[in-house]
């Protein structure tokens, strides 16, 4: 962690998963970690910051979810989309402070 850190903890996500008829769900916690000074910015994008992420966890199927792999590469995902919002200079990555896949 950075000196200036701050982590802005966004609403919780919850979605189904899949194409098939909704019978598994995804439940996450994100947070976005930042410098100080740019938190009001991050908070002032949370909207857009959602969308951004749903959009890509609508797209995940099932079957992804059993690959150890995947896990990194969601990240990674998560983290360039938050950059895309707010700027590289204001998203420092993305914690998944709670994960549960039923």
């Amino acid at each position: 962690a950075k000196e200036d850190q701050y982590y802005v903890e966004l609403p919780e996500i919850l979605i189904t998963i899949g194409s098939e008829p909704a019978t598994r769900y995804l439940k996450m916690n994100l947070t976005i970690a930042t410098a100080s000074d740019k938190a009001g910015l991050v908070k002032d994008a949370e909207p857009v910051l959602l969308d951004a992420f749903l959009n890509y966890l609508r797209a995940i199927e099932l079957s992804e979810f059993v690959d150890p792999s995947f896990y990194g590469r969601m990240r990674e995902q998560l983290s360039r989309r938050s950059e895309l919002v707010v700027g590289p200079a204001a998203s420092d990555g993305v914690l998944i402070t709670e994960f549960l896949l039923r």
